[in-house]
Parts: C-alpha cells; structure tokens; sequence
C-alpha cells in the first residue's frame, strides 16, 4: 500500500504541471474533462490488471489527475460566485458532496462485497464529466487573458441573464475597453521580454 501510494502522489507532480498548461494553454473546460477522464479511466481499469507494474502505471495515471479533477471545477465555480457568497457556495458545496459520498460509500461497498465493482461504480459516474462544456461556461478569467473578449462577453450576458440581472451596454462596452487594454498590454509586454 505505501508503495501504491507513493506512486500515486509522484503521478501528481507532472499531472499538476501537465494539466496546469493545458488549462492555461487551452482553458479550464478542457483540463476539467481530461483529468476527469483519465481518473475515470485509470480506476475503471485498475481492477482488470494483475501485474504490478501495470497496477503502477494505473496509479501514476490516478495520481496524475488528483490536484486537477476536483479543484479545477471547484475554482471555476468559485470565479463565478459573488465575493460575499464564495465561501459558502465552495465550501458547502464541496463538503455536501464528500459528505454524502462517505456515508453512502461504506455502505455500497457492503452490498457489493467485493471491491472491483465498487471501483466500476465509483469512477464510472466521472463519466457524467462529458456534460461539462454543455452545463458549466468557460472561464471568463482565462477568455480575457487569452484574448477572447467576445466569448467571455456572451458568457457574461448568459449569467447575467440567468441571474435576472439588467446590466447595461455601457458596462459591457467598458469590459470589452477593459479587454483591449489588457490585450494590448499583454503583447507590450511579450513584446519587451
């Protein structure tokens, strides 16, 4: 077990760099999506192989998403609460769900009486991970930086939307002004580096 575990948080060190440039390379909806699907790849395998170093493999793969297939979410969600509701909204989220999870676990695992189907269970319902893109936007954060004023923008009317909010055009205007000179600043700088 220790060894297993050792393995595992060694797969964490290259997955947190690998899937911390992918979300800033490519946004935080794609690194959400791949880390969650390989976790759920990774344990749904793990209970076919025999070998050892097979099952090592696995668990540096396991590793490799764990500081990315739950925090991810959990910072996009956070980005889109409101300052004042950011630590309830977190919090109580994430607390909710790992909550009912371990009760429920120990129970399932009970039922079950073997542990391979468990693993089927548990890392099966990642797959849910797919509905993502359709259910959760963007972050608006990494648009701006990476110069996708337009997509952070209808992203902003669809909140604001959703939230029964009037927000003027004026403010919109201000936030695309607010886009260019970040732009614009951004390339100064790449430009005297």
């Amino acid at each position: 077990p220790s060894l297993s575990q050792a393995i595992f948080f060694i797969g964490a060190i290259p997955g947190t760099l690998g899937f911390g440039y992918i979300s800033d390379r490519y946004g935080r909806i794609p690194t959400i999506v791949a880390s969650n699907t390989l976790a759920m790849i990774s344990g749904i395998l793990t209970p076919f192989v025999s070998g050892t170093w097979s099952y090592m493999l696995l668990r540096f793969l396991m590793g490799s998403t764990f500081n990315m297939f739950f925090i991810a979410p959990y910072i996009l969600t956070i980005e889109y609460v409101d300052e004042s509701k950011r630590t309830l909204v977190g919090n109580l989220g994430l607390a909710l769900i790992l909550t009912i999870s371990g009760v429920y676990q120990p129970w399932l695992i009970k039922y079950l009486g073997e542990w391979k189907s468990f693993s089927w269970i548990i890392f099966g319902q990642m797959g849910i991970v797919a509905a993502v893109p359709w259910v959760m936007p963007e972050s608006g954060r990494w648009l701006v930086a990476s110069g996708k004023t337009e997509r952070a923008e209808n992203i902003m009317r669809k909140i604001a939307k959703i939230n029964k909010k009037q927000v003027s055009e004026e403010t919109f205007a201000s936030f695309r002004e607010l886009c260019i000179i970040q732009t614009t600043d951004k390339d100064r700088s790449r430009e005297l580096s």
